[in-house]
């Protein structure tokens, strides 16, 4: 086989088809160049306006709601709250990708429904935020206001169980579309907005109420037409509002179950409450003028304790011992009786109990100036009286 020798310029045969193919394929390269360069010019130019797309789907995502704290919900409820959480988030995510594409194609009209659904969802996650926060705070307070024994016997068994249910995390919570909260269990479901307000007991009213009493008892004074009518002007300030006047009528501040008002529907019935604040008034007055009356006897009391006291301060004790124990014995029917009584008593000191002959007595000093003083019947039959007479005119 003879090898071809191209040193000496030998062509070889065919030569002139391969320079063609050459040519070929290098242009072919050239185009394929052309084309990829082109790709990529294209592929860079995509990638462009996909930052820039996504540049705007950033700005509204960054409107997004940062979320909903969960410590807010019962362990219980976290996976409902979890679960609104994501699906919103999705939600809102789409409606911001549909904004900026509608911005990036003109097209207005998406632009504006699409902002206005991401609006929509911020004010479902504002709603939600404002209605747990709310809703904590009403557990705390509630529960507290159970543990110290703050409820007030004003509210009824039915709407206490209901709040109890509400805030041991007994019913269930669900989520609406809106931002709303639900709490459901076997018996129905009730929203947020209509969880009942609970009544406190009103000490600080009970505490003026028991203050007015004390003083009026201490006063040792019965009630004047004056003083009732302050009173009761007093009671119609601490029962200006309905939560009021329900404390006062049902809490045991003075006795057990309040003021022991059976009427249901004058309890509970507003439309009655000017009627039921009159019984309220009516009742603490007739305590008033009790605590009066009491008071006053008591004065009385110890305002004759106070005389004997100062009896056996003011004699000796031998009179003393003939007051206590030898005069109650004694008889005193007749004028003769009573001076010879007296007369043993020790207490006449330089005078004498004379009978002025009518059944009254007078008093005379024996010796000195003769001093009459006019006793009338109380040495016979009112001896305290006859004993003090005696002390104001400093005779013992």
């Amino acid at each position: 086989m003879r090898i071809p020798d191209y040193s000496g310029g030998d062509v070889p045969i065919g030569a002139g088809s391969e320079q063609s193919e050459a040519a070929n394929i290098s242009n072919q390269a050239k185009m394929f160049q052309d084309n990829l360069d082109k790709v990529l010019l294209r592929k860079r130019q995509a990638d462009m306006e996909k930052a820039r797309a996504n540049a705007k789907i950033s700005s509204y995502l960054n409107q997004m709601p940062d979320g909903v704290d969960t410590s807010k919900v019962p362990p219980s409820d976290k996976p409902q709250l979890t679960s609104w959480l994501k699906n919103k988030h999705i939600e809102f995510g789409n409606y911001a990708k549909d904004a900026a594409y509608g911005e990036s194609q003109g097209d207005f009209d998406l632009v504006i429904q699409s902002k206005a659904k991401m609006a929509e969802i911020e004010s479902a996650f504002q709603n939600l935020n404002g209605q747990l926060d709310n809703f904590k705070n009403y557990k705390d307070n509630f529960l507290k206001d159970a543990e110290d024994g703050l409820i007030s016997n004003a509210v009824n068994p039915s709407k206490r169980s209901l709040l109890a249910s509400v805030y041991t995390d007994e019913m269930q919570m669900s989520f609406n579309n809106d931002g709303s909260v639900m709490f459901t269990n076997d018996e129905g479901y009730l929203s947020f907005n209509d969880i009942p307000d609970y009544i406190v007991k009103n000490n600080t009213g009970a505490t003026k109420v028991l203050d007015m009493n004390e003083k009026i008892y201490n006063s040792g004074q019965k009630m004047s037409d004056d003083n009732v009518r302050l009173t009761r002007m007093k009671l119609q300030n601490i029962t200006k509002s309905r939560d009021e006047v329900l404390s006062l009528a049902t809490d045991d501040f003075i006795n057990e179950g309040g003021l022991g008002i059976l009427d249901e529907d004058l309890l509970y019935n507003p439309e009655r409450t000017d009627e039921l604040r009159n019984k309220v008034i009516d009742s603490y007055m007739n305590m008033f003028n009790d605590s009066a009356d009491a008071g006053f006897k008591n004065s009385k009391l110890k305002s004759k304790k106070k005389e004997e006291e100062d009896d056996e301060e003011y004699y000796t004790p031998e009179v003393n011992a003939f007051l206590t124990e030898e005069l109650p014995n004694m008889a005193t029917n007749t004028p003769e009786e009573v001076m010879s009584t007296w007369e043993q008593s020790g207490v006449l000191g330089k005078n004498k109990i004379i009978s002025d002959g009518a059944g009254g007595y007078y008093l005379r000093n024996l010796y000195g100036t003769k001093r009459v003083i006019s006793l009338g019947t109380t040495p016979q039959n009112d001896h305290a009286k006859f004993l003090a007479i005696l002390k104001r005119n400093g005779i013992k």
